[in-house]
């Protein structure tokens, strides 16, 4: 009888780990099934498609903002717990989450009032001050000329540039290519 109590232990226990590992795979590791990837904030860097960008903003009802396609690049994606999110164009042989800050990324902030905090900052010495055509404000400084940020009127986030190539990311910003993806 013992034997027979344990046994059903040993059952109980594969079953439920058997459940417990599906609902990983379903809930954090299976594509959905439109091909795109399940990005879970927090949970770190994942390659990403212009389509898994769209369904991100989507899920976060807000804009993301990108570089658009750029020519031999993989985009990797990154939510935080905090709702930043991170579009980052890997080069060549790069892994994902590739510690070096060498690569283009574009970061879409949450921030209150990004705007008015931008026109505050673009007074600080050293800024170089840009309108963007659609009405946004775009801000750079010398004390850290590889990261240009963006905000526009009534929208409550702040929009960073980072390339390598500190006049990479103003030449990005103010030509107009730094939009939300679509």
């Amino acid at each position: 009888m013992w034997t027979e109590g344990r046994g059903l232990r040993i059952g109980a226990v594969i079953a439920v780990a058997a459940a417990a590992a599906f609902l990983v795979w379903l809930l954090v590791l299976r594509d959905d099934d439109s091909g795109s990837v399940n990005v879970k904030a927090g949970s770190g860097p994942v390659i990403a498609s212009e389509e898994d960008l769209v369904a991100l903003s989507d899920k976060l009802g807000q804009p993301v903002y990108w570089a658009g396609e750029q020519d031999d690049t993989r985009l990797e994606l990154t939510e935080t717990e905090d709702g930043r999110v991170y579009v980052r164009y890997l080069t060549g042989d790069a892994e994902l989450g590739d510690p070096q800050p060498g690569y283009l990324t574009v970061g879409t902030y949450p921030f209150k009032n990004a705007y008015d905090a931008l026109q505050a900052a673009s007074k600080k010495p050293g800024a170089t001050v840009e309108d963007a055509d659609d009405g946004g404000l775009i801000v750079t400084n010398r004390s850290r000329p590889t990261s240009t940020y963006l905000a526009f009127p009534d929208e409550d986030l702040q929009v960073e540039v980072y390339d390598p190539d500190p006049q990479g990311a103003l030449d990005l910003a103010t030509s107009g290519a730094i939009t939300p993806v679509s």
